[in-house]
């Protein structure tokens, strides 16, 4: 009041029209509030009329008026419970009609759209419930035929779109389930049983394969396609994957021969041969540049495809020639598999630490990624052979993860009949149905399928004799990291 120019006495403010200030927040506090707000116009009418009646001096007068004031104030509250109990009972009541109306006009638009042909559409939940919700369609006020002629066409193409986006979602569905049914089953079945020396392309390329792509796509989305769908089209599967397969190792032989000139096939499968493809961190053997699976598989393949073409990792083969220089190997007349069977045991003295902590790895984790021991300033040294018996317990205990790891992928093949599983399920195989019991290890391989970096143990920090490292984990294997494992 004083900031509106207004000086009264306190008692009159009692007459005015007011609310509490924090009545205009959104959630006002139900403490008392510091400040009321009142009607400025109520305020300069009752400060003239109070003017007034001061300047007159006759008190009884001016009780009277304070009376009929305050009277009149207290029937204004008065009428203003009865509004509120009002518009109490009548919110519901208006929303209720809201509500119906909003839905008399739902229907008359879907009579509408019926007559245009929509009946099918409008029968499916989630169409409905999208036109429910469409800006001109939620209204409370009834359609007329005009309101109609403005709007028909645009819920017309709206119901197209609608329908349109639901069959491309259930086509998409059912290509999703049909691909799952196809490579997390059915093609795990059939790699199981592939030939020596052949992989299982991608899955993206296997999906692409003619014969499967038409049971995929060409079949209606209402059709449930089960296994037995797919029973003509692996018939036809062998000769592509043998393409497949040809297609590669001519690539590898391209790339070998690019960086070795007179290279012929049989120097593929040397422990030199070793390439690397779209990821650069990863060194592969010739099997396992053609067998590993794409690190990228998409429909729209082209780019992944000119990326996963082998080539050479020349600071893997440098590396390597020094590896069987310290241990005698001839690189020449020595296959990946016998490097790999031996796995020699290495020490990179550039990675000791002051206090003495020696880095004792393998041959195959010289090709870790972002290895720093390919790089050519690391001294690597072979392994004294006082130190093994030692280095062999904290190796075996440090990796039991990553070898429980590997083998239980499906990378192990049965020597009699070409069968595939993990390794535990191969040698199962082998007592079930060849009946072998006894030195059942030779006659199991493992597919070097994967980065070398996989194939053996990670390296490990062996301390200086009296000084306690890191605790040693648990040990489940107690064999070492050999094939002589029968765990």
């Amino acid at each position: 009041m004083q900031q509106s120019g207004l000086v009264m006495p306190p008692v009159i403010l009692f007459f005015l029209p007011s609310c509490p200030d924090n009545a205009k927040d959104d959630m006002p506090s139900p403490s008392e509030p510091d400040d009321w707000v009142y009607l400025t116009t109520a305020a300069e009418r009752l400060f003239e009329e109070w003017v007034q009646w001061e300047r007159r001096g006759d008190k009884e007068a001016f009780l009277q008026w304070a009376l009929e004031t305050c009277r009149k104030k207290t029937e204004e509250f008065m009428h203003l419970r009865i509004c509120k109990d009002w518009v109490d009972e009548m919110s519901p009541r208006q929303e209720s009609e809201t509500k119906c109306l909003r839905q008399v006009r739902f229907n008359m638009i879907t009579r509408k759209l019926k007559e245009m042909g929509w009946t099918e559409e409008l029968g499916i939940g989630n169409s409905r419930r999208q036109l429910e919700k469409h800006k001109l369609v939620n209204q409370p006020r009834l359609l007329t035929e005009q309101g109609w002629d403005n709007i028909s066409s645009t819920l017309d193409a709206f119901m197209s779109s609608v329908k349109t986006n639901r069959l491309t979602e259930q086509r998409s569905a059912a290509h999703g389930r049909r691909r799952h049914l196809l490579t997390t089953k059915l093609l795990t079945d059939y790699s199981q049983r592939l030939p020596r020396g052949l992989f299982l392309p991608g899955r993206t390329e296997i999906t692409l394969f003619e014969p499967f792509r038409r049971i995929i796509e060409d079949t209606p989305p209402s059709e449930k396609v089960e296994a037995s769908h797919f029973d003509g089209a692996f018939t036809q599967l062998l000769p592509f994957v043998e393409d497949w397969n040809r297609n590669r190792r001519e690539k590898a032989l391209q790339a070998l021969q690019a960086y070795h000139p007179g290279a012929t096939a049989d120097h593929l499968t040397r422990v030199t041969s070793l390439f690397v493809c779209c990821d650069e961190n990863c060194v592969y053997s010739y099997e396992g540049v053609v067998g590993h699976p794409p690190m990228l598989q998409c429909p729209s393949d082209a780019e992944w495809r000119k990326a996963c073409e082998p080539r050479m990792h020349v600071g893997a083969i440098e590396k390597t020639k020094h590896v069987c220089e310290l241990y005698g190997i001839n690189p020449e007349t020595t296959s990946f598999r016998d490097m790999l069977a031996r796995n020699p045991l290495l020490e990179c003295l550039t990675c000791r630490s002051k206090g003495g902590i020696r880095c004792i790895l393998r041959w195959t984790a010289l090709f870790e990624w972002y290895s720093p021991h390919l790089k050519e300033d690391h001294e690597i040294i072979a392994v004294p052979e006082a130190d093994l018996p030692v280095i062999l317990e904290r190796e075996n205990a440090s990796n039991v993860w990553l070898k429980s790891y590997i083998e239980d992928l499906r990378w192990y093949i049965c020597k009699e009949c070409d069968y595939r599983h993990r390794l535990r399920v191969v040698k199962s195989h082998l007592r079930k149905v060849h009946g072998i019991e006894q030195d059942i290890n030779e006659h199991w391989e493992l597919i070097p399928s994967a980065n070398l970096a996989m194939l053996g143990p990670n390296e490990i920090k062996l301390y200086p004799p009296g000084r306690k490292g890191p605790p040693i984990k648990s040990r489940i294997y107690d064999r070492g990291w050999g094939s002589d494992s029968d765990h």
